[in-house]
């Protein structure tokens, strides 16, 4: 997964949990597997980020 569809699909993920809490979290216990790599994006980057530039 390229770090642009990543970030698309947290940021997707993100408007969701703002627009209903309970769609949400369903949404993450069904599919946890599949959604802890998008939903952990913006941290893993920033770190990559620091130590070495992209």
């Amino acid at each position: 997964m390229s770090r642009d569809t990543a970030i698309r699909k947290n940021t997707f993920l993100q408007s969701l949990k703002d627009q209903n809490r309970v769609l949400y979290y369903s949404l993450i216990a069904q599919h946890l597997k599949a959604l802890v790599p998008i939903i952990d994006t913006p941290r893993r980057f920033a770190t990559n980020s620091r130590i070495s530039p992209l």
